[in-house]
């Protein structure tokens, strides 16, 4: 990218209604603020420009492309917001988005839940230390909701807390609330971005690949693919 292509953009997030400081072609903590606002509907809170300012270098996003995927994933899954997984689920819900488990039939078209999802029903650290337990790491009693999807990425399970925490040497192991806040969930962004190897997909402007990387799956993409869109529509590729 270009400095005169940020400066444009720079102009345009202005326009726009969200400051970025001087058109100068170079990004910043008041650019990147700018950008969330504008992308999260002024959904994001104050400080996350600062926080992607000290973070993004850890993992060298700094090309166009992999700023739009970042804050696409980001948006999409919390806003930037301090946010923790609702694991408040009623017994129907549960058969619906898990039904292998929670499921009187997991093969039926109408699924009807079993007795284990009514005794789940609408107990948030019953569910998460149910569902996750013995996944993505979580080894210990009560680790399925102790390291439930927390901060900008959603960061989740043991193994995910542990191995991003020591990138970004932050201990989310024994502080996982530090990934719920506004510094905290962005460096657990860009250590998760690292820990998947995100990057090589980012910077081709793959968003199916990085979403599969970053979700495991497909699972948000339509709307991963609008925040992309929306940015790109103001920030020239060269």
């Amino acid at each position: 990218m270009t400095q005169a292509a940020n400066r444009r953009f720079q102009l345009e997030l202005d326009a726009l209604g969200h400051f970025p400081g001087p058109a100068d072609g170079l990004l910043g903590a008041k650019t990147y603020q700018a950008l969330v606002e504008y992308v999260s509907a002024d959904k994001a809170p104050e400080g996350v420009g600062k926080a992607m300012a000290r973070w993004l270098p850890l993992a060298g996003i700094d090309s166009r492309n992999e700023i739009i995927q970042f804050v696409a994933n980001c948006a999409h899954e919390s806003n930037f917001q301090p946010k923790s997984e609702n694991l408040s689920y009623s017994a129907k819900r549960m058969a619906e988005v898990w039904p292998s488990r929670y499921a009187l039939d997991p093969h039926a078209k109408l699924k009807l839940p079993n007795q284990l999802a009514v005794s789940l029903a609408n107990r948030p650290e019953a569910l998460g230390n149910n569902v996750y337990a013995n996944r993505n790491g979580n080894i210990y009693p009560g680790d399925g909701y102790k390291f439930r999807g927390r901060g900008a990425p959603q960061l989740t399970g043991r193994e995910a807390y542990n191995q991003v925490g020591r990138i970004v040497g932050l201990d989310f192991i024994n502080n996982p609330d530090l990934v719920n806040t506004v510094d905290g969930g962005v460096a657990a962004a860009v250590g998760f971005w690292l820990w998947k190897k995100i990057g090589p997909a980012a910077t081709e402007g793959n968003t199916t690949a990085v979403r599969k990387l970053w979700n495991g799956g497909a699972i948000g993409l339509e709307e991963v693919k609008a925040l992309v869109a929306k940015q790109a529509s103001i920030w020239p590729a060269d």
